[in-house]
């Protein structure tokens, strides 16, 4: 699936790196709702505070969340694992599946979490899905200094989805359909991989 709009792209990816050079919690959440509003074509929200309770003393979350943005009647919300005394510095299901949950039962509707690790150096899109016990979690992860293309690409893309479908729920389900970015990668790969093997086997 390739890029639609490459200014679009272009401005996704500066947008990402504000928010991993933003220094504190709510600086990241101005820059994280700026990519939603400015780029993306959601309402902005002056932060709503949620209250957060773990389900278990096993899982580690920050008292609140931020509803930074909303459109449709899905609302973005933003994790800041910074704010917890978890020793490691990944995104677990755990504490992903336990704010989603939450959320889930204390505004319905459907919500797209942000969360951000301890050390601030990944961001992680979660897409949760309920058909369960537990939601299924769809996720979009970008790390600092790391090549970002396909969550770039898939997030560009989500505003021109959308459009496209008038519909934001379908237009996040396609964004974060992961079977179709890797058989459009592998696509992608195949059809280099043949033409290198073609031009050896004119240069032998």
């Amino acid at each position: 699936m390739p890029i639609i709009d490459k200014k679009d792209a272009s401005d996704v990816e500066a947008r990402i790196g504000r928010v991993f050079g933003a220094t504190g919690s709510g600086e990241r959440s101005v820059e994280l709702r700026r990519l939603f509003v400015e780029i993306l074509g959601f309402e902005g929200v002056i932060e709503v505070e949620r209250p957060l309770h773990p389900s278990s003393s096993f899982i580690k979350l920050p008292e609140t969340t931020a509803i930074i943005a909303s459109a449709e009647d899905v609302r973005v919300a933003y994790v800041d694992l910074s704010l917890t005394d978890l020793t490691s510095n990944r995104v677990r299901l755990s504490e992903a599946s336990d704010v989603a949950r939450q959320l889930e039962e204390d505004l319905g509707g459907d919500v797209l979490l942000v969360f951000t690790n301890k050390h601030n150096d990944q961001l992680h899109f979660i897409w949760p899905e309920f058909t369960g016990h537990r939601p299924t979690l769809r996720r979009i992860v970008v790390e600092r200094d790391l090549p970002m293309r396909t969550a770039v690409q898939q997030l560009s893309n989500l505003y021109w989805r959308w459009r496209e479908t008038q519909n934001l729920v379908k237009a996040l389900d396609l964004a974060f359909n992961v079977e179709a970015v890797t058989t459009a990668f592998f696509r992608e790969y195949r059809s280099v991989f043949d033409a290198a093997k073609d031009l050896v086997s004119c240069n032998v």
